[in-house]
């Protein structure tokens, strides 16, 4: 599976939008969520080995689902702010993360690959609240699933992975 990238007038959008969304996460003294929604890439489904996968159920307290105005992408007003770190290994250059969305209260799963390219073995990711459960996976740039497991979790703002990208 080979994951498109985010074409380059996009990235460049992406680093304008730095200031604005350090402001929306709170003025942390950490790297501010990158996740827009031309970074995603859309999937009828994902078949996903289970020995390359990460599970969890989410347990944020904030009222925001993922439906509407996507103000769980915004701390600042309440948004998501529980976190896990995840580790990729068994890729070459880089990888994508993907995610697999299923909600316990409608018949409806959400398929979906990050287009921005990860050169580092880690990542942090908003855990969300409990009205799904979520499957994380990595992609490696040789389009097959890389090992990926979850190191850590934490809250937005605890200063224990600042400088890691976040998604």
């Amino acid at each position: 599976m080979k994951i498109q990238k985010v074409p380059a007038y996009f990235r460049v959008f992406d680093y304008l939008l730095f200031p604005l969304m350090w402001i929306l996460c709170g003025f942390k003294l950490e790297l501010p969520q990158e996740t827009h929604r031309w970074h995603m890439r859309n999937y009828p489904s994902i078949k996903v080995p289970k020995n390359k996968i990460v599970k969890i159920t989410g347990d944020d307290p904030s009222r925001h689902s993922v439906k509407g105005f996507p103000f769980y992408h915004i701390p600042l007003l309440g948004g998501w702010k529980k976190y896990i770190i995840l580790e990729a290994k068994n890729y070459r250059k880089f990888w994508n993360v993907g995610w697999i969305v299923e909600f316990k209260d409608r018949d409806e799963v959400i398929y979906q690959i990050q287009g921005a390219r990860i050169y580092s073995p880690f990542i942090k990711l908003l855990k969300g609240i409990s009205d799904s459960d979520k499957t994380f996976f990595a992609v490696g740039d040789d389009g097959n699933f890389a090992d990926i497991k979850q190191i850590d979790e934490g809250v937005l703002g605890d200063g224990k992975y600042r400088s890691v990208r976040f998604f």
